[in-house]
């Protein structure tokens, strides 16, 4: 009996454990996932997780126009979720084009840009009557709208632009040694006289 209920338990740890995962694997549709495949670079990858996010958030809007329908927050909750995924897979294109040293002013900017707009949308989606529906997933989408905003501020490369560089420098070099002999260096030992006493 023992056996039987610790096999239940660990049926169900396993059947919850993976749900997050399995939610996670379709927050792409199979074209997006080819133009992601397709990319070159990261930094290309920025620029088409910001094109999916835009979609997403055009979904949520669309459904509170019609709101009274069945389901509508539902669908508005699903668009969010999505859009939270892709705003993680976006962070990790971020960093991996930070890694590979790709040229990111343009994908900076546009992620500035469109975050921006992002934030108004979802502060619309805030004011929508059904908000209670989506309220938790829409202020995760808030918070990490937000994150992104403030790696946008980090610049290209966070690690260089945070370096300093040394200032302790002395005012001039050091002055030249006291010794007698020209020669850099340590000094020599004095050689011992070859010559052995009679």
């Amino acid at each position: 009996m023992k056996k039987l209920v610790l096999t239940t338990t660990l049926f169900f740890v396993a059947v919850f454990t993976a749900m997050p995962a399995l939610a996670r694997e379709d927050f792409l549709n199979p074209l997006e996932i080819d133009q992601i495949r397709d990319a070159e670079d990261a930094g290309k990858r920025v620029l088409l997780y910001l094109n999916f996010a835009q979609k997403r958030l055009d979904a949520a809007r669309q459904k509170t126009i019609s709101w009274k329908q069945t389901g509508s927050g539902e669908a508005i909750q699903k668009s969010l979720q999505e859009y939270n995924y892709i705003l993680e897979a976006l962070d990790d294109s971020l960093q991996s084009a930070r890694d590979q040293r790709v040229e990111l002013s343009k994908p900076l900017k546009e992620l500035e840009i469109q975050a921006n707009q992002f934030l108004r949308v979802l502060q619309q989606l805030k004011n929508a009557p059904i908000r209670n529906d989506y309220e938790f997933t829409l202020d995760e989408a808030v918070e990490m709208t937000r994150d992104e905003l403030a790696e946008v501020k980090k610049g290209a490369y966070p690690e260089v632009e945070a370096r300093k560089p040394p200032v302790n420098f002395p005012a001039s070099p050091p002055p030249p040694s006291k010794s007698s002999s020209n020669e850099e260096g340590p000094p020599r030992k004095s050689r011992r006289s070859s010559s052995k006493p009679q």
